[in-house]
């Protein structure tokens, strides 16, 4: 399974995907990277004897908190290479807060119980 290719499929079945083109290559671009810390909800699925699928919408959460960060710091430092500089500022921030209501929206998507996600939020 790669994880990459695996998540960015798991947050296009979301809504906000139909008529937010510019998030869905933002996303693509962004797992085109590999981050490596999409791939830390696999860890403790793994260490408790779960099938790595159950990750997916952990790995999807944690993908939208960082692309979301990215957007911001890249605005905040002036950075180069940002995307503000192709979608400009007020787009760049906007994405962000769709991009952490995304994440939002995997986890409560997910097929976890109740206490699962309750306790997803608490950390």
């Amino acid at each position: 399974m790669d994880i990459y290719q695996t998540t960015t499929e798991y947050l296009l079945k979301l809504p906000i995907f139909d008529s937010q083109h510019e998030m869905e290559s933002i996303l693509q671009r962004s797992a085109a990277t590999r981050p490596r810390n999409w791939e830390l909800p696999l860890i403790p699925c793994e260490a408790l004897g779960q099938a790595r699928e159950k990750a997916i919408p952990a790995c999807a959460a944690l993908a939208c908190a960082q692309i979301s960060i990215i957007l911001v710091d890249d605005m905040l430092d002036n950075d180069p290479r940002g995307e503000y500089h192709r979608i400009g500022n007020g787009r760049a921030a906007n994405f962000a807060i769709a991009f952490q209501t995304t994440g939002a929206e995997a986890l409560l998507e997910s097929g976890a119980s109740k206490q699962v996600k309750t306790e997803a939020w608490l950390v």
